[in-house]
Order: C-alpha cells, then sequence, then structure tokens
C-alpha cells in the first residue's frame, strides 16, 4: 500500500487563506458564486467560512471522487497552484452537513470571527481568549453544529494545532497516550486542555494519528458528552426508535426534539431530551413545524389504528372517477397509488440536483412525465418532435384556451390538466416509444403553446432533449411497469435513474448527488395498528443493516405496481407507544427486534412544589409508587397531569376530571385499590367515601346482613388541601389524631 502524502494540508491552507481574503462585503459575495459553481450551493444566503470546508467533507454518499472534484475545481476558482494529488487520508468525514449554520447574519459572524483567528493565528491561536470564546459561540449555535464536526473543521483549517474528535480518534488517544476527552465536556476549555495534554503524550503529527484510526468510524456520531451524569440508554440510536411511557409524560412533545436533534446528528438519549435548554426546545419545535407545513419537508406524520393498513402505508388500489364518456356518465376506474410511507421514502431517495444541472435546464425538484408522441414507434409527429425540441399533444376541437366551461364530452380533461398546469418547467420528459421503451429524455424548457400551423396536435411545450436515439427497456432495466397509451401521466421511473440517464449522455459530469439530509418518519400510537400487517414485507427492509446503500441492503419488488424498493439509509422511523394501552411483552418480536425503545418517564421535577402548601412533586412521586407496587410501571400518572397547575382549584379540578377517572380506569372501580393509591383512610371525607344509602327505598334488602355500604368517590367540593398532602405524607388518620389527640 503506498503511503499517504497528505497534500491536501497544504491545498487546505491555501483555501483557507484564499477564503480568509475575502472577507470583505464584496468578497463574500464572490465567495457565493464560487460555492454555487463549484460545490452546488446555490440556496446559500449568507456565506459561512466553516461551512465551505464542511460542505465537501461530511459523510453519506459524498463518495472520496466527488469530494476531490469539489476541492479541484475551489483551486481553479481561487488560483491555486500548490500539489494535490487527490489523497485524503487522515480527514474524518463529518457526520452532518454543517452548512449552512448561518440562518442569520448573526450566526454567520460568529462563524468569521472563529475563521479569521484560527487562520491568522496561525499556531498561536490556543493562547488568545477570543478563541475560546469564538469557538463557544459557534458550537452553541441551538444545536446546528455538533461538536465534534466542529472540531474537525479546525483540524482541516489547521491540522498542526488541532485534532479531530470522533469515535476512533478519542480511543486510539486514550488507549495509546491515557488522554480522555471526557475531560472536553463539549467547551473549548476543555478541548484546548485535551490539546496540549495530547501534544505532551506524543511528538508524532496529528493527521498520522488520525490516519492510523480505524476509519470505520469516521462517519459515525459522537456521543455527546454531559458533565451530567451518565445515562443508562445509549446516546447512538439506530434508525428506528420508539418513545414509550405511561400516558401524560409527554411522549408526543419529545418527538419534536427527538427528530431536531436526529437532523442535527446529536445525541437523542433521554438524557439529553432532559438536558434541553428552553431555547433549544423552542428551535426543535419551530423546526418540526415547519418542517410539517412543508409539502417536501424533512418530517412526515401518521397515527395509526385499528383500520390502518398497508394500502394506506406501502400502496394500494384507489377507486377514481374517470373522465364523463360520450353518454354524459362517469366511469369508476381504478388506479395504484402511493401510500404515505412509500411516498416519504422516495421524497428522501430524491438526489439533489447541482447547480450544474441548471445548464441543462433542471429544476432542483423535477417531476417526471411519461409522454406519448402520436402514439408509439415512428411517426411524422415523433421526428419533428424530436428534431425541433418540443412535445405535441391534440384535443384541438377545444380550442387553444383551456377553461373552466369547456365538458370535455370528448375526453382528455386530466391529460390537458397536466400540460397545461401541472407540468413545470425544469421537468422531465420521457418520450414513449412503445410499451416498454423510451427512445429520448429531455426536460421542459417552455410554457404551454399553441400552433396553428400544424394541421392537428397543436398544444405544444417546448423541450431541451438531453438524451436521443435510446432504446432504454425501462421494464427490464428500472423494473418499472410497462407504460399505456394514455398521452401524458406521472412516471413511476425515479429522479435518480433518470437524471443517471442523463448524466451518461453529457459527458459523464455529475448532475447530482445523493440525498443525506436525515428524513424523519413519525408514527403516533405506533401499538394501535397492527404492525405487522401495515409494514408487511418492509417490516425486514426497515432493519439499519438492509437499508438501501448498506453491506446487506435489500429490496422487495411490490405487490402492486411490482416496483422495486428500498428503504433510504437516511430515513428515521421514530413511534409513540402509551404503555397503558399495551403492554411491551405484548409487541411483536419483529417489531420490538427493529426497533429501539427510550422509556420516557413521569418527571416530578418540572411541577410545582407549593400549590397552596402542597407539593405536587411528593404528590405524583408518592402516587407513581404505589402504583407500581398495586399495578405496574406501565400505568404510572405522567407529570402532564399536573403541568400547569396553579392553584388549589385547578389541581381539584384536574383530580376530579383527569387522575380519579384514570385511577378509576386503570383499577375497574376498586375502589380500595384507589383510597391506597390516595393513602385515603377515612370513610367520612377525603378523596373515597362510603355511600350512605337512603333505608327508606331498600325495603327487604335491608335485611340482608351488615355488610358496608359501598365506596364511591367524594364531592370535589370537600376535598382539603390537607387531603392531597396526606397523599405523600402520614395517613390521614393518623394525621388527624394527632392534632386532635384522639385515639
Amino acid at each position: 500500500m503506498n503511503q499517504p502524502s497528505f497534500e491536501w494540508i497544504d491545498a487546505y491552507e491555501a483555501l483557507a487563506k484564499e477564503v480568509r481574503k475575502r472577507d470583505t462585503p464584496e468578497g463574500r459575495e464572490e465567495l457565493l458564486a464560487i460555492c454555487s459553481e463549484c460545490l452546488g450551493k446555490d440556496d446559500w444566503t449568507y456565506i459561512d467560512p466553516l461551512a465551505i470546508f464542511l460542505s465537501f467533507n461530511r459523510s453519506g454518499k459524498n463518495s472520496g471522487q466527488r469530494r476531490v472534484q469539489q476541492i479541484r475545481a475551489l483551486m481553479d476558482a481561487f488560483g491555486i497552484t500548490v500539489p494535490f494529488d487527490g489523497d485524503l487520508s487522515g480527514i474524518p468525514t463529518a457526520y452532518q452537513q454543517f452548512g449552512i449554520i448561518s440562518h442569520n447574519r448573526d450566526d454567520a459572524e460568529k462563524s468569521w470571527r472563529l475563521f479569521d483567528l484560527v487562520v491568522d493565528q496561525g499556531n498561536a491561536v490556543l493562547d488568545d481568549s477570543e478563541f475560546i470564546e469564538a469557538m463557544n459561540q459557534v458550537a452553541a449555535l441551538n444545536g446546528k453544529v455538533n461538536f465534534n464536526d466542529l472540531t474537525k473543521i479546525l483540524y482541516m483549517l489547521n491540522p498542526h494545532v488541532f485534532f479531530p474528535l470522533h469515535l476512533a480518534n478519542n480511543a486510539l488517544v486514550k488507549t495509546r497516550f491515557g488522554v480522555d476527552n471526557q475531560i472536553i465536556r463539549h467547551s473549548a476549555e476543555g478541548y484546548v486542555n485535551y490539546l496540549h495534554q495530547l501534544k505532551e503524550a506524543t511528538d508524532e503529527a496529528f493527521w498520522e494519528l488520525s490516519n492510523s484510526a480505524d476509519p470505520h468510524f469516521s462517519d459515525i456520531p459522537e456521543q455527546q458528552e454531559s458533565s451530567e451524569a451518565p445515562c443508562n440508554v445509549s446516546s447512538r440510536q439506530g434508525r428506528n426508535i420508539i418513545l414509550y411511557g405511561p400516558p401524560g409524560t409527554g411522549k408526543t412533545h419529545h418527538v419534536a426534539a427527538t427528530a431536531w436533534l436526529i437532523a442535527n446528528g446529536r445525541d437523542c438519549s433521554p438524557c439529553a431530551l432532559r438536558s434541553l435548554s428552553h431555547e433549544d426546545e423552542k428551535a426543535a419545535k419551530a423546526w418540526y413545524d415547519g418542517q410539517l407545513r412543508q409539502t417536501n419537508g424533512q418530517v412526515a406524520f401518521t397515527t395509526f389504528h385499528q383500520s390502518f393498513g398497508y394500502e394506506e402505508f406501502i400502496e394500494g388500489i384507489r377507486p377514481l372517477i374517470a373522465d364523463e364518456t360520450s353518454e354524459g356518465e362517469s366511469e369508476l376506474t381504478y388506479r395504484y397509488e402511493d401510500g404515505i410511507f412509500k411516498s416519504f421514502c422516495k421524497r428522501a431517495a430524491r438526489p439533489i440536483v447541482l447547480g450544474g444541472a441548471e445548464d441543462l435546464g433542471l429544476n432542483s425538484n423535477p417531476n417526471i412525465w411519461k409522454v406519448s408522441l402520436d402514439g408509439t414507434g415512428p411517426n411524422p409527429t415523433r421526428t419533428d418532435c424530436l428534431e425541433n425540441g418540443h412535445i405535441r399533444i391534440g384535443w384541438d376541437d377545444y380550442g387553444p384556451t383551456i377553461t373552466g366551461e369547456i365538458d370535455y364530452k370528448d375526453g382528455g380533461k386530466q391529460i390537458l390538466n397536466y400540460f397545461v398546469n401541472v407540468m413545470r418547467r425544469g421537468d422531465i420528459v420521457l418520450s414513449c416509444y412503445s410499451a416498454t421503451t423510451v427512445d429520448a429524455i429531455g426536460v421542459i424548457t417552455g410554457d404551454p403553446e399553441w400552433h396553428e400551423e400544424y394541421d392537428r396536435l397543436k398544444r405544444q411545450r417546448a423541450v431541451k432533449w438531453l438524451a436521443k436515439d435510446l432504446a432504454l427497456d425501462i421494464v427490464d432495466e428500472f423494473n418499472l411497469p410497462t407504460m399505456t397509451l394514455s398521452t401524458i401521466y406521472r412516471s413511476k421511473m425515479s429522479v435518480g435513474d433518470a437524471l443517471k440517464v442523463i448524466q451518461e449522455h453529457n459527458g459523464g459530469d455529475s448532475i447530482s448527488e445523493p440525498n443525506d439530509k436525515p428524513y424523519i418518519f413519525v408514527i403516533d400510537e405506533i401499538n394501535r395498528g397492527n404492525v405487522s400487517k401495515i409494514f408487511g414485507e418492509l417490516i425486514t427492509l426497515i432493519e439499519e443493516s438492509k437499508r438501501e446503500g448498506q453491506p446487506e441492503a435489500q429490496c422487495t419488488i411490490l405487490p402492486y405496481t411490482k416496483e422495486r424498493f428500498s428503504v433510504p439509509s437516511n430515513v428515521t422511523i421514530i413511534g409513540t407507544m402509551n404503555t397503558a394501552d399495551r403492554s411491551l411483552t405484548q409487541l411483536d418480536t419483529a417489531l420490538r427486534r427493529r426497533f429501539e425503545f427510550l422509556e420516557i418517564a413521569p418527571d416530578p421535577s418540572l411541577l410545582s412544589e407549593n400549590i397552596e402548601g402542597i407539593d405536587l412533586q411528593k404528590l405524583l412521586e408518592a402516587m407513581n409508587t404505589r402504583i407500581a407496587a398495586l399495578y405496574d410501571r406501565e400505568h404510572l400518572i405522567g407529570h402532564s397531569y399536573l403541568m400547569g397547575v396553579d392553584s388549589f382549584a385547578e389541581l381539584k379540578n384536574r383530580f376530579a376530571s383527569r387522575i380519579i377517572p384514570l385511577l378509576q380506569e386503570y383499577f375497574y372501580d376498586d375502589y380500595e385499590k384507589i383510597r391506597l393509591v390516595l393513602n385515603d383512610e377515612r370513610d367520612g371525607d377525603g378523596f373515597v367515601v362510603r355511600d350512605g344509602l337512603d333505608e327508606r327505598y331498600l325495603g327487604n334488602l335491608g335485611n340482608l346482613g351488615n355488610r358496608d355500604a359501598p365506596l364511591t368517590i367524594n364531592d370535589s367540593t370537600r376535598w382539603l388541601p390537607e387531603h392531597f398532602m396526606a397523599i405523600y405524607g402520614e395517613a390521614l388518620s393518623t394525621a388527624r389524631s394527632a392534632e386532635t389527640g384522639e385515639e
């Protein structure tokens, strides 16, 4: 094996200096243009110097070849001529893409300040207090950057001074030199101390050390170390997570934070969730809600229920009212329709169209259309369209303008709607030559037009044909269904497959890259549905090792559409489960094996300690201790039942309307057990009392013996603060005896 040259060190240093020169308003505008051209980052608003370096050093499917192409493109744009052989040995990739972290100008300025200090001061930067402050500020940008990723960026800028943190490097340094990364605690001060200890322990170059670590761990996200006590649950979750716990513990609330942490490559263990700041929680909720509102966002949500099935989740057959016939009657037809999870996986797998694709006319999120050019096989219309750059369709009798008043007596309503209203510039079209063969692929470049010079098929849209003279058998090559005679409809071909064909016929230059952004699919109440039925054959495909792109990747042929389908690696499934509805032990073994279960337990610390002398924290803890003893841990009372209680009147209302009914359900109206939970011993008052029966109406029933009157819930107006205090204190009868001196 050849020894690494480490020529990237000088190349990266030269890149950093060129970026530093452009820290001016005009220079930043130039950087935005360069990054758009060389990195495909045409959506950046505020240029972030740190993001530039991480953008071509991220993990996922950004291949080494692609990284080298981007680096060389940047070097050419800056006029850098230092040697660079493409060897990237010793550079650990980052789990998430840093940029752009700068969603506002203030964030961008913080990144520039840190970057400028590192480049300007060189090896002396660790002695500068400004560096400490600047690094802490960047690391605290609302969780948008993993601390370990930040150390990787600093290492790229100056590997003489900085050492990149990740699992392999941390383990190597601790084993070989006894330097433990636990001293860092995600602070710049701790990191500088760590670097000083490492420098004292070895004279070996940091890039040599990094290169000698096990590369298997380079792309694995780090566990976020904390100064708090360690968690019992591992922070490195798999691709499938279930948040479980009794009712009222905030499982649905925690979904937003969990999804946000995953999207940012951070630990999402219960400890991490509890340690989130109020600002982080607000940021997580805002991001989560924003993603749900987007048609093509990174988050999708559904709720399982008893009637939810495979057809809604994966794919099924749906009825469709077709165009009216000549007799004016509507025809009922059926079509295949993607379910919510299948559609989401397609979205997550859709590649990112690079900036260079704009030269071809492609938009960033193209649809794929099948178009028949006057039927199949060779014909004059097909020749005209391919030679002159357009597509043509008919229904000429409706005239040049399509309005709502057209009766569509001859059909074509849906097709004309596609052609006029739905197709967009930048969408991809497939020319259908036969039921199985595509002879050309192009991109729509114009709006609908009417051309009177044609005898027929006068409706036209301009198309730039990107690949012609094809004999592409889409059935054999892409396992797609045969094409029908309908003039226009959405093709089942994926965007990635279409771009692959286009790329092969345009010199092989990359026009897209795999999408490695995290996508989160949320299933609320996952235990309420028949999981085996809903997931079907996908119960195997959701395993992390079986995902697309993994060594053991598997795909399946779906039963309705006969499409090949696999689950992308960038999809995380988050489920919520109310354990009061179904025990963990009752779950399907296949489901339990493929999900990590994170318990969301009641948290009394979130409650008030003084509501007119009543300690709600102790009250909830006492009740749950007794419920666990009398029933089990899966039926505890969540803290949300008492959240927001700010008066004794509200506390009584919560008990009367929520907590007491819940206990009645748990214990099947066994009031003796309810009394035990509430530490309630008096028959005359308290929460549970004897129901005094009116003997006037009992008749002969009154002779049944001396059995006690039945128990019932006391009128809440009679509840006193001392009744609630007794729940977590002495038994009520004992307390009163002490007060009155009664025996």
